[in-house]
């Protein structure tokens, strides 16, 4: 299974930028197109930020790969994994999207946080097996 980022989690951003684009558009002055830059910086960033995560879940291995010009890989057995967290705040779980924090038996923290997943719940649940009882 191949996921990304859900575009939804970049709501913000690309409202934002969608909104100065239109104002650019509706008033075509020099003065405002300031306006067009940024909306177009911000759905750039968003665009940016969707594409330089990618996580992929086989059947012994988790993998989460950031970054577009200078990449993170991160390996994950999933015999390994210890705890699964799921973190929503409300307007994610509006939303349905979340993080899920994946933490090893080799490390204090987590080892990988798979950021802004759709139904991070689900997911959860397909790797869930891999815990040990």
């Amino acid at each position: 299974m191949v996921l990304r980022p859900a575009w939804r989690h970049y709501w913000l951003r690309i409202g934002v930028g969608v909104l100065f684009i239109i104002i650019f558009l509706i008033s075509w002055t020099p003065e405002l197109g300031i306006l067009g830059i940024l909306g177009l910086s911000f759905l750039l960033s968003a665009i940016w930020a969707r594409f330089a995560r990618l996580y992929i879940i086989s059947s012994e291995t988790l993998t989460a790969r950031l970054g577009l010009v200078s990449i993170k890989e991160i390996k994950i057995n999933l015999q390994d994994i210890r705890s699964l967290t799921v973190k929503q705040n409300i307007l994610e779980r509006a939303l349905n999207v979340g993080k899920l924090a994946v933490a090893t038996a080799g490390t204090s923290g987590y080892e990988a946080i798979l950021e802004g997943i759709l139904d991070p719940f689900a997911i959860r649940g397909t790797l869930k097996p891999s815990l040990k009882a």
